[in-house]
């Protein structure tokens, strides 16, 4: 059985991690932005090569490290926060334990 191989860098990066692949070919992950400091960015990039990059407002880096059959990511933020984006919603929800924790959604392009 022949094997494919698919090289992508997301834009400006001086490293791209792909962290995990599901089964329609979305890879979720991060990378390091070089015109911006080398601040780490999440990414998703669709079966056809599409790359969409997104911040979080108010957190100096994302890591994405999951993929699912729904293309909903998870990953951290930096300062460390768990969170979640469902594909469908196009949110990040992150979730901050503090002595309460709480949920919040944001919205990226």
């Amino acid at each position: 059985m022949a094997q494919t191989f698919i090289v992508f860098d997301a834009p400006n990066a001086s490293l791209t991690y792909a962290a995990s692949i599901n089964k329609k070919g979305g890879v979720g992950g991060y990378f390091f932005d070089a015109s911006q400091g080398n601040r780490s960015r999440g990414y998703v990039r669709d079966s056809t090569g599409n790359v969409i990059v997104f911040d979080v407002p108010n957190a100096s880096g994302v890591e994405v490290v999951s993929i699912n059959k729904g293309g909903d990511l998870t990953g951290s933020l930096q300062p460390d926060r768990p969170c979640v984006r469902p594909e469908s919603k196009r949110e990040f929800h992150c979730l901050r334990c503090s002595q309460r924790t709480h949920h919040s959604r944001v919205k990226y392009q």
